[in-house]
This record gives C-alpha cells, structure tokens and sequence, in this order.
C-alpha cells in the first residue's frame, strides 16, 4: 500500500501528464488554426463599363515586390479593341478592406491611359466589390466588379 504522500507526488505526476498532454493536443490539432485575414494579393478577372458604354475586362494580378509593396498589373480589353498592360501599384486598408491601385506604366497601349482604381474586398476575400476607375484622371470614369481566380 502506498503511503499517503507516494498517493499525493502520484495524483500530481499524472495531473501534470494530463495537462502537458492536453496542451500538446490543442498546439498540434490543425482544426485549431486561425486563419489569415482575406487578402487581395492573387489573380482577380475583372469585368466592367465606362461612362462611354464601353465594356472591359482585364485579368488583374496582384502581388508583394521585394519591399513588401504590392504591385501588379492589368491585361486589359474593350469591346471595342482597345486593350494593353498596364503596371500597378496598390494599397489595401484591411480595416475597412478598401482596394486602391493606379497605373504606372502602360505596355501595348492601344486605347488606354493610366487609371485609378478602388474597390471593397468581400468579407470571404473573393470578391472585388463597388468597383469605380479613374474618379479624379482624364480617362472616361467607369464601375467594375472582380472575381478572385481560383486554382482548382
């Protein structure tokens, strides 16, 4: 029979065990992830219309540059033939999940100018939403919406 503080070191070392146990369950159980807030770094298709009744699309790709800047371009396309690349740069306020970019440069421009961009992300990250282009540049404003590029 074990005396009464072997009982007590006993009922301690396996205390101590559950809860060391426990832990390490908790620490290496993958359901309990948190994920990452939604993000517009990837590959968007956009779709949208100017003031003109122009309709554009684009495959935009956004990324982060060496100094964690996010940068990008555009492959445009009209209805009308006019289309090119142009190089982005970006901002996103995750607060309030606000999208901005505008153009730096163009490659292949044919019909096309630098513009500005805004849009809301969704809440899933999958959507670019209340699209607007060019409020305060000389090209023909416009609205556009974006849908994330899943790879499947």
């Amino acid at each position: 029979m074990k005396s009464t503080s072997q009982q007590k070191i006993t009922n301690s070392c396996k205390c101590l065990l559950t809860i060391l146990f426990t832990g390490l369950l908790f620490i290496t159980n993958p359901t309990q992830s948190i994920a990452a807030p939604p993000s517009p770094i990837g590959a968007w298709n956009l779709a949208g219309v100017d003031e003109a009744s122009n309709n554009w699309i684009a495959t935009v790709v956004l990324f982060h540059n060496i100094n964690n800047v996010i940068v990008g371009y555009a492959d445009w396309s009209a209805d009308t033939g006019f289309g090119g690349r142009e190089f982005l740069t970006a901002t996103y306020n995750e607060t309030n999940r606000i999208l901005k970019f505008h153009g730096i440069k163009l490659k292949y421009p044919d019909g096309i100018v630098r513009g500005s961009y805004r849009a809301t992300l969704s809440l899933d990250g999958n959507k670019l939403l209340n699209g607007k282009w060019s409020d305060f540049d000389p090209t023909i404003p416009g609205k556009w919406v974006a849908n994330r590029i899943q790879l499947k």
